[in-house]
This record gives structure tokens, C-alpha cells and sequence, in this order.
């Protein structure tokens, strides 16, 4: 995870949607010379010009990989969603544990192995999920106080 602290000098196309896993907003800004158009944050975090914030992007100089922020003029924090992640692991671990019962055919093969998939795609996403929450909540006690 990639700290980035920038200055909002504009926003612009700031849109609420709903989706899985929960509401988000798109929108893109401008800081100094730079415009970045495109981004996604999770919930409907304050977005405005002036603010700084200190960004988590996953890769280094992406904004496109944004994981959320820590805002120094509000004090808010913005991170990803893990809730919905947790759901999808216990649902594929009950689903997972009754089709293992019935190893006996190949669509409770096709079933298992399609489980697994949704398993191990939701444990990678709530793994980044705590990798950011655990980095802006380090920001976030070493903020300076307001």
C-alpha cells in the first residue's frame, strides 16, 4: 500500500451509485497540473475543492487503484467495505460443506468448484479490504490533530 497526500484543487463528475458491495462514488479531480478522472471511493465521503488528503493507492503512482483516504480537513476516513465479503465466505462455506456431502455426481463437482472460486476471490478481496483499512487507520493515529 502507497501513501499519497495531495491537495484537491477541483472536483468534478462526482456521482452516487449503488452497487455491490454497497453505495460508491465516482468522481475525478484536479491537483496542481494533474487530473485524475475515473475514481471510485466506497459509501458518499466528502468530496471538495481544498481538501487534503492522504491517499492508499495499492499500486504505486495508481490512482486507479485508490483504496480510500484519510481527509485532513475533516478528520473523516474512507475505506473499503468488508462485511459483505465475510457474508460471501460463510454462505460458500455452509453451500461448500452441503455439496461435499454429495461428492457422488459431477454437477456437485461443478457446484464445489465453482464455490471454491467465489471463496477465494471474496478471502482476496477481504484480505486488500484489511490491508487498506490497517494503513489508514496508521494515518489516521499519526495525523496531526485539528
Amino acid at each position: 500500500m502507497y501513501p499519497v497526500t495531495v491537495t484537491i484543487d477541483r472536483v468534478f463528475s462526482v456521482a452516487y451509485r449503488w452497487g455491490n458491495p454497497g453505495p460508491r462514488t465516482e468522481f475525478g479531480f484536479a491537483s496542481g497540473n494533474k487530473r485524475y478522472y475515473g475514481l471510485e471511493l466506497p459509501g458518499k465521503p466528502a468530496i471538495e475543492a481544498g481538501m487534503q488528503v492522504t491517499a492508499i493507492l495499492e499500486k504505486e503512482g495508481d490512482w486507479s487503484s485508490l483504496q480510500g483516504w484519510f481527509n485532513h480537513t475533516t478528520g473523516e476516513l474512507v475505506s473499503p467495505p468488508r462485511a459483505n465479503h465475510v457474508l460471501q465466505l460463510l454462505v460458500c462455506g455452509v453451500l461448500g460443506s452441503s455439496v461435499i456431502t454429495s461428492l457422488d455426481n459431477a454437477m456437485a463437482i461443478v457446484i464445489f468448484l465453482f464455490l471454491s472460486a467465489i471463496a477465494l476471490l471474496s478471502g482476496s478481496m477481504l484480505w486488500r479490504a484489511q490491508r487498506a483499512i490497517k494503513a489508514l487507520a496508521a494515518l489516521a493515529r499519526t495525523a496531526p490533530a485539528s
